[in-house]
């Protein structure tokens, strides 16, 4: 089975090394064509879109709203751009289909998502661990969660309403990810 590697704009910026692949299938969502402004890196996209070496490829909305929620709920990683939780919700969507996918991101919260949802990911930096968030108040010290900010509908402590500033609740050992890039 091909392997299907879902790009992230870092792997264009710096990482164009993966496009010698040629045993892979290269897909990635329009936000990311955005996010390469410079002339360089643009020219190198041009030619990967026309040797149609990259597939644009917009995930289902359900997945999106999927992913966001699994994202903030259950990681609290509420650092994520649209563009990451698309990028995740298209490797989603593809690994359903059955496909054997692989997130390539040079991001931490990108990479802490993918493995929190079972997608095997690359990247030149990798996480060790994978954490769950919570919020400390910086005044009092009550900690809370994602959801209970929601339910609150604040942003700052409900005592004492200082600011609050994420940190890690809980880690959890991710096993070695050994995955090489041919």
């Amino acid at each position: 089975m091909a392997l299907v590697l879902v790009i992230d704009s870092g792997v264009i910026l710096h990482a164009k090394q993966l496009f010698w692949n040629k045993d892979a299938y290269f897909v990635t969502v329009p936000s990311v064509l955005e996010e390469i402004i410079d002339q360089k890196n643009e020219i190198f996209l041009d030619l990967v879109l026309a040797q149609k070496s990259l597939e644009i490829v917009s995930p289902k909305d359900l997945n999106v709203i999927f992913v966001r929620k699994e994202a903030c709920e259950h990681l609290g990683e509420i650092n994520l751009s649209e563009t990451d939780i698309d990028l995740v919700a298209l490797a989603l969507e593809l690994k359903k289909e059955g496909k054997n996918v692989l997130i390539c991101t040079h991001d931490l919260s990108v990479q802490n998502l993918a493995n929190f949802l079972g997608l095997k990911f690359w990247g030149e930096k990798k996480i060790k661990k994978q954490i769950e968030w919570e919020f400390r108040c910086r005044g009092c010290r009550r900690t809370y969660s994602y959801k209970e900010l929601e339910e609150l509908k604040i942003d700052v402590c409900s005592v004492c309403g200082s600011k609050l500033r994420r940190f890690p609740s809980k880690t959890i050992q991710i096993r070695k990810n050994s995955y090489k890039i041919s």
